[in-house]
């Protein structure tokens, strides 16, 4: 047998090979996907899991689903105890305490009956040790099953040796992100692990540090907001002014003085002088929401200034040079406005040298349980509420839903959801389970129907605390405009 000092050195020089492995890829950006600790996990045999030190699951492997019965999305966040039968269950949160307890490096071996979600007993040989990553406390563990291996001693030196192996990989990959100068931990706010949604956040990697422009594209409720403030706190501008400007909430007499600025009188109605986003923007980034909504006219002063980095204030000859990263946003095919002849081809080309494209949420379902969990802590210390049950029913529930409001859509739903729930148990009403033939509508006439849904409710009251732009967020004269483009109109009594 290795004797213990030549298994710490060897695990040492694993450390190290590691630590430049992922320095060099650090440093050369070779492939598109990031180190992960998930990937990790799943390259170790047998059943491999990590649960928090509140003793919820964290992360797991492949063959933990295998065993047990569940789902991906079943697994996320059970409690140790849900996966113990019961006359051993006492006996394992015990020795689950006494790793955290200990917390040194050494292992404990335990013996007990998993059971599985059909009721199956499962005998296991666990080992687990205590681990500290990125500050916060786990237990790692790698168990064996015993009734398919019949070398449980011989076979638990190798288990051993992978659970050290995950240790140094998990701790490896802490100095990883942190040496990508705090890439990932400044996505902290975009929830999700799906594959779509890593190859966008890792575009906007590439890109953050320079100061090309960007065009985010996606549909209405995807976080292109979101996504274009993530690029700006990573990027060399990131201590200077984020302004957002959107096309569709102003008319279109207000865009020029609001977005260049103008002078008292210059425009009827202007009682004084207005800087304009680009000037507040100065040295910062300039968010351009609904980029597709800009009047023609307007598209080529935008033009000139992106080209020659200078503009005019309206009712002022005077050149103003501009130091601004433009980041535009759009939920419609730039193209088919081109194509029609209602986007300026050459803004158009400038606009769209580097796009980054956000997955609409029915593509990314396994972020679901992440994205109600996020929102039900957010709300539960908006409403002092105590929500802390997510049934697997309510779960599977959201997932078959099609959400053709995205992202937001399924925050305001778990908003409703948290205020009206009992206490401890979230309870979603009202969700319109989808099926494969469902017939789509489009973002606009979802907002339509959505529009009159809070007018009906404040009885048709634009104004006022309890009005509906209150409740829309919306300023009262945007939501009448809103209203006038959509059609909706107060039914006569």
């Amino acid at each position: 047998m290795i004797s213990l000092y030549i298994m710490n050195i060897i695990y040492i020089i694993v450390g190290l090979l590691i630590h430049m492995k992922l320095m060099s890829k650090a440093n050369n950006y070779k492939t598109e996907e990031s180190f992960s600790a998930e990937t990790i996990i799943h390259e170790m045999s047998n059943l491999a899991y990590v649960f928090t030190k509140e003793g919820r699951l964290f992360r797991w492997n492949k063959n933990a689903e295998l065993t047990t019965g569940y789902s991906k999305a079943e697994m996320h966040n059970k409690f140790v105890s849900e996966f113990i039968h019961e006359p051993d269950r006492e006996r394992v949160l015990k020795e689950f305490m006494e790793v955290l307890a200990e917390s040194d490096d050494n292992e404990r071996t335990i013996c007990y009956n998993l059971q599985a979600k059909s009721g199956e007993l499962i005998p296991l040989l666990a080992l687990r040790s205590y681990a500290v990553i990125d500050g916060k406390e786990y237990v790692i563990g790698i168990a064996i099953d015993l009734s398919k291996n019949k070398d449980s001693d011989g076979n638990l030196n190798i288990q051993a040796a992978e659970m050290k192996r995950l240790k140094i990989l998990l701790e490896a990959e802490e100095l990883y992100l942190k040496e990508e100068a705090g890439i990932r931990l400044d996505f902290k706010e975009i929830i999700g692990q799906n594959k779509i949604l890593i190859k966008s956040l890792n575009r906007i990697r590439h890109i953050a540090s320079l100061d090309n422009i960007v065009l985010l594209t996606g549909e209405s409720g995807t976080g292109k907001e979101l996504m274009a403030r993530s690029i700006h706190k990573i990027s060399k501008r990131r201590k200077k002014p984020f302004v957002v400007f959107d096309f569709a909430s102003l008319p279109q007499d207000m865009i020029n003085c609001e977005l260049f600025g103008c002078e008292k009188g210059a425009i009827s109605g202007i009682s004084q002088a207005r800087a304009g986003k680009i000037a507040l923007a100065h040295h910062g980034t300039l968010f351009l929401n609904s980029i597709d909504k800009i009047p023609l006219t307007i598209q080529l002063r935008l033009l000139h200034m992106l080209q020659h980095g200078a503009y005019e204030r309206i009712g002022d000859p005077q050149l103003l040079r501009s130091d601004v990263r433009i980041i535009a946003a759009t939920s419609t095919d730039l193209n088919k406005l081109v194509e029609k002849k209602l986007f300026n081809i050459d803004l158009f080309y400038l606009l769209n040298s580097y796009p980054i494209a956000t997955p609409p949420l029915r593509e990314r379902i396994s972020d679901i349980p992440l994205l109600v969990e996020h929102f039900v802590q957010i709300f539960n210390k908006k409403f002092n509420k105590n929500i802390h049950k997510i049934s697997t029913r309510v779960i599977r529930e959201l997932q078959n839903y099609s959400w053709p409001g995205n992202i937001r859509q399924l925050e305001n739903i778990i908003e409703r959801s948290v205020i009206t729930s009992p206490p401890a148990r979230l309870v979603v009403e009202n969700i319109r389970v989808s099926s494969i033939g469902e017939t789509f509508v489009s973002i606009a006439e979802n907002e339509r129907l959505y529009i009159i849904k809070v007018l009906t409710k404040t009885n048709w009251r634009i104004n006022g605390n309890n009005g509906a732009a209150k409740i829309l967020e919306l300023h009262p004269e945007t939501l009448r405009s809103r209203m006038r483009k959509l059609g909706v109109k107060r039914p006569k009594q």
